[in-house]
């Protein structure tokens, strides 16, 4: 099997990226060279596909498609379009390993090396673009941030009157400020100040710059901790890299808010000095609509016939599980949680539960499983599966209700509106 030779040393390098896609269960991602062969599968595409790695890696990505798709030429066409333009997207019918056909959303996103040189192809999930209101945005996260860090961690918030929306993912946003919050804290064992600021910059024609010339929201994350040296923040920056290890945080880290900022027409730039502390900034185009600004969710927004209701979130991720108790918390909910089927399982001998929200891909206990022992045990409790996949595992389609990730605060609400 050959491989393009760029592609196999940035995606193996160290082991970090291997290590950080073998590790992402709730979704399929996988890269592609330049022919379109499969050099790499995590243990969500496994599920979602039904493939092995040993079964797949080395194959073309077209065996994904139909006999006539493949007729007709439309894989590669597919590759060339995202080649060229940097990304191509469209929905329309799949193949699994078994034969077995389903309607998908499908992603292709060219990759280049650090000289612009194509290198492969990546598929990632699409984003609920709109405009997004962020210095209300940031402040609605003002608890979360408090307590994901710590009482040895004081943030400033540094914010003008008012601002422009910005064109992005208001869900993914609020994601990207809380991993750069995190590895900020991580930076400063002894803890610290971490500073958020919000600005409004321009770019003009004549800057030599790799963002189209436009007004910019630019979102900073700044720390005082132990900074990186100059390697370590060239490959920083580099697409899908992580700077923490495997099974921490979000397990997305750096390459997620690499990859917000990119689709949402902007950039993720880091400025660092060893021993002074990093600088991330997030850079999004203003949108264009600014009448339509998507709003944070307020505890008002709340329906009053349902809330107040006991609800159980169950996530094995600390900070989505933190994240999701805090949106149910501010929709006028009693929420307990747990980091575990066995926990929830414990959580239910001795409290009534009105809702279970739990996510799918855990170790030991799956969310379907627990689903199954609750709905056994405790048949009067409605269900709520989080999973990162386009469909339900057959064995649970249709059984219980399903809140695709990621997922917002009114995504939360319209989702327990439906399951109670």
């Amino acid at each position: 099997m050959e491989r393009s030779k760029n592609l196999e040393d940035s995606a193996t390098a160290d082991g970090r990226y291997r290590l950080l896609v073998e590790s992402i269960n709730d979704y399929a991602i996988y890269m592609l060279d330049t022919e379109g062969k499969v050099v790499n599968w995590n243990a969500g595409a496994q599920r979602f596909k039904g493939y092995t790695a040993d079964e797949i890696v080395g194959r073309n990505f077209s065996a994904f498609y139909s006999d006539e798709d493949r007729a007709a030429g439309i894989p590669q066409r597919n590759l060339a379009r995202a080649a060229n333009e940097g990304r191509f997207e469209e929905e329309g019918w799949r193949v699994r390993k078994d034969g077995s056909r389903f309607w998908a959303g499908v992603v292709i996103d060219r990759i280049v090396d650090s000289a612009g040189n194509l290198v492969g192809f990546s598929r990632r999930q699409d984003l609920a673009m709109g405009p997004v209101d962020v210095l209300d945005t940031v402040r609605g996260m003002t608890e979360i941030l408090d307590r994901s860090l710590g009482p040895s961690i004081f943030v400033n918030m540094r914010f003008p009157t008012s601002l422009p929306a910005a064109h992005t993912d208001r869900a993914q946003l609020e994601l990207a400020l809380l991993n750069l919050a995190v590895n900020a804290r991580d930076a400063m064992a002894s803890g610290g100040p971490i500073t958020i600021e919000a600005s409004r910059k321009t770019v003009s024609e004549a800057d030599v710059s790799t963002l189209k010339s436009g007004d910019y929201i630019v979102l900073s994350v700044m720390d005082t901790g132990e900074g990186m040296d100059e390697p370590t923040l060239n490959r920083a920056a580099e697409p899908f890299f992580t700077t923490k290890g495997v099974g921490k945080g979000t397990g997305l880290g750096l390459s997620m808010v690499h990859g917000l900022a990119e689709q949402s027409g902007g950039r993720l730039t880091l400025t660092s000095r060893k021993g002074q502390g990093t600088r991330a900034e997030i850079w999004l185009p203003v949108a264009t609509q600014q009448a339509d600004v998507v709003p944070s969710l307020t505890p008002a927004a709340a329906p009053a016939d349902r809330s107040g209701r006991r609800i159980l979130v169950v996530d094995d991720d600390p900070l989505v599980l933190l994240n999701t108790v805090t949106m149910a918390e501010e929709l006028g909910h009693d929420v307990s949680d747990a980091q575990s089927g066995a926990q929830a399982l414990a959580i239910l001998e001795k409290k009534q539960i009105d809702l279970v929200v739990t996510d799918y891909a855990m170790p030991e206990l799956t969310g379907g499983e627990l689903a199954d022992m609750i709905k056994a045990r405790w048949p009067g409790t409605k269900i709520l599966i989080s999973t990162g996949y386009a469909e339900m595992p057959s064995n649970y389609k249709g059984r219980f209700a399903r809140l695709p990730k990621p997922f917002s605060s009114d995504d939360l609400q319209a989702a327990i509106e439906r399951a109670l």
